[in-house]
C-alpha cells in the first residue's frame, strides 16, 4: 500500500509541477535575478573548467551588478555558493541551459518524496500522502519549481540530513549535513538542533547500556572533512579560510569595483524584524505557507508525546533559521512566500501530518467499548 501511495505521489509531482513549469516557460525567465547568476556559474564551470566569471560576463562591471566576490587574484566568483551548480554540470552538458531547470524540478520532486517519508515514519501512508500534497502544492514550493533555486536545494540536502539523523546514521548525518552547509551556509546555524538531537540519542542508548562513541562526536566526524574543504576553497579564492564571498562582496560605482562584507546586513533587532518575516503581506512565512499555522497548533503537541528528541530537532532547527534571518535586512525579498525559510516550511509538514491525521479521527470517532459490545 505505502508504495502504490508513493509511486501516486510522484506522478502528482511530476505532473503538477511539470504543468506549471510548462505554463510559464519563456526562454531564460525562470532564470531571472539570483538563478541567473547560478547558470553562469553552471555554464562557467562546465565550458571554462572554473568559477571565474569574467568570460560569461564579458568583464564588463555593468553586468556583474552586485552579484560578485572579488578573488584574491582578481577573479569574479559568484558571490553564491557553487555546490548546486557544480551538482548541475550534467544536466546543463545534456540539455543546455534548460538543463538547470530539469534539475530544480528534480530536487523538487525528490524533497516531496523525502517529506513523504518522514510524515509516513508517524502517521499512515494515506493521511503522509495529504500532508506532503498540501506543502508541496499550497505554498511557495509550487512557485519555485520553475526556478533554478539555491533554497531548493539547500532544503533538500538538510532534509536529507534530518532522515539520516532521525535514522540513527551519525557519521552520515554528519557528512549530509556538510553538504547542506556548503550548498548554502545559512544552514550552519542548524549545527545546534542536530547536535542537541543526537546527544539524547546518546543519552538514550547509555540508558540501554549499548552506547559505543557518541553520536555527536560522528556527527562531528562525519562532517569534518567538509568543513576541511570549506576552509580551504576559502583558503583557495580568497586568501583566508575564514573569508567566505560574502565577504568580498563585489559591486560597482562608475564602474569602479567596491569590496564590502555583508556580514553588516546582520544588524536588525530581532524584535523588530520577527514579525515582518513572518506576517509580510507577500513574503511573510505565515502568509506564503499559512498550513504551518495548523501544524503547530494541532500537530506539534502529539508529535512531542510521540517522538520527543526528534520535535526538539525540528523546532530547534527551524527556530535558528527564523532567528538568524530576523536579523537579516534582506530577509523579506517580495517575492510569494520567504524563500529563505523553505527549510522550515518543508519540516513543518511533519507536525501538519500528525494535524491530518486527528483532523480524520474527529471525523471518524472510534465507538466506545459499550457499543462495540452492543454491536457484537
Amino acid at each position: 500500500m505505502n508504495q502504490r501511495i508513493l509511486g501516486f505521489l510522484i506522478v502528482c509531482l511530476i505532473l503538477v509541477y511539470g504543468m506549471h513549469v510548462v505554463q510559464e516557460y519563456k526562454p531564460w525567465t525562470f532564470a531571472l535575478y539570483d538563478p541567473g547568476w547560478m547558470v553562469s556559474t553552471a555554464m562557467s564551470i562546465a565550458e571554462d573548467g572554473d568559477l571565474d566569471l569574467r568570460n560569461q560576463l564579458k568583464n564588463d562591471p555593468s553586468q556583474a551588478a552586485d552579484q560578485t566576490s572579488l578573488g584574491k587574484n582578481g577573479q569574479w566568483y559568484p558571490l553564491h555558493e557553487f555546490l548546486m551548480p557544480l551538482a548541475t554540470v550534467p544536466f546543463f552538458m545534456a540539455f543546455g541551459i534548460n538543463g538547470c531547470l530539469i534539475f530544480n524540478v528534480l530536487i523538487l520532486t525528490l524533497s516531496m518524496v523525502l517529506l513523504f517519508k518522514l510524515c509516513a515514519r508517524h502517521v499512515d501512508a494515506q493521511r503522509a500522502f495529504i500532508a506532503t500534497v498540501l506543502t508541496a502544492f499550497q505554498t511557495l514550493f509550487l512557485s519555485y519549481a520553475y526556478s533554478y533555486s539555491l533554497e531548493v536545494f539547500g532544503t533538500f540536502l538538510l532534509l536529507v540530513a534530518y532522515w539520516c539523523a532521525v535514522k540513527c546514521k551519525p557519521m552520515v548525518t554528519g557528512f549530509v549535513w556538510g553538504l547542506a552547509t556548503y550548498a548554502r551556509l545559512a544552514n550552519a546555524v542548524t549545527m545546534i538542533g542536530f547536535l542537541i538531537f543526537l546527544y539524547c540519542n546518546t543519552n538514550r542508548k547509555n540508558r540501554r547500556q549499548s552506547a559505543g562513541r557518541a553520536d555527536w562526536v560522528m556527527f562531528l566526524l562525519g562532517g569534518a572533512p567538509l568543513g576541511i574543504c570549506f576552509f580551504a576553497t576559502n583558503w583557495f579564492m580568497f586568501g583566508s579560510p575564514m573569508t567566505t564571498s560574502y565577504d568580498r562582496w563585489q559591486h560597482f560605482v562608475n564602474g569602479q569595483g567596491v569590496v564590502s562584507s555583508q556580514r553588516g546586513a546582520f544588524s536588525f533587532s530581532i524584535l523588530e524584524r520577527l514579525p515582518n518575516l513572518l506576517m509580510d503581506q507577500k513574503s511573510g512565512l505565515l502568509i506564503g505557507a499559512p498550513l504551518i499555522i495548523l501544524a503547530i497548533v494541532f500537530g506539534m503537541r502529539p508529535l512531542w508525546h510521540k517522538a520527543r528528541d526528534e520535535a526538539i530537532l525540528l523546532i530547534l532547527t527551524c527556530c535558528s533559521l527564523i532567528l538568524l534571518f530576523s536579523k537579516y535586512s534582506y530577509a523579506v525579498p517580495g517575492t510569494t512566500g520567504n524563500r529563505y525559510l523553505m527549510p522550515v516550511v518543508a519540516l513543518c509538514a511533519i507536525p501538519l501530518a500528525f494535524a491530518v491525521q486527528n483532523c480524520f479521527a474527529n471525523m471518524n470517532p472510534v465507538p466506545d467499548m459499550e457499543e462495540n459490545g452492543q454491536q457484537r
